[in-house]
């Protein structure tokens, strides 16, 4: 969904919210701003588990039952890719950094993305998460080929 480690650490059951239909998770921003998201289906059974029944409290927990933190974050992050066979350090900025880089080679429009992550300016988004290099259909020279196939043809 593209949160920081520090807007996931302080999520509650509380941010849990439904939004013409869909699960959406309120939270507050970088910069003190307030930030909705949709929980895509695939995430819904683990919101689902790591709420476990309750109406109130962090979302997401440590073993001993404590709120996270961005450091516990960040811990968790990197357990579950080394459990996962990932020999690469893997951290919470890493999935974040993933769904730009996803969404931008799926050719979601850049400022759907800058949205979807939050960033001021679409500059922060292309510089830091347009990091494909292979992304050749994405490439002006393919863009404008296709344009004057079109316009030819």
């Amino acid at each position: 969904m593209g949160l920081r480690a520090s807007e996931m650490a302080d999520v509650t059951v509380e941010s849990l919210t439904h939004v013409r239909g869909y699960v959406t998770l309120t939270f507050l921003g970088k910069g003190d701003k307030s930030a909705r998201v949709q929980i895509p289906l695939p995430a819904l059974p683990a919101i689902q588990d790591a709420v476990a029944g309750r109406s109130s409290g962090p979302l997401l927990r440590t073993r001993t039952g404590a709120g996270m933190d961005r450091r516990s974050v960040h811990r968790y992050v990197a357990r579950t890719a080394r459990v996962a066979g990932i020999t690469r350090p893997i951290g919470p900025h890493a999935l974040r950094r993933t769904v730009g880089t996803v969404g931008l080679n799926q050719g979601i429009p850049l400022r759907d993305i800058q949205r979807l992550l939050r960033h001021s300016r679409p500059e922060t988004t292309l510089a830091s998460y347009d990091v494909s290099g292979d992304a050749l259909e994405r490439h002006a020279s393919h863009q404008v080929a296709g344009f004057l196939a079109g316009w030819a043809g």
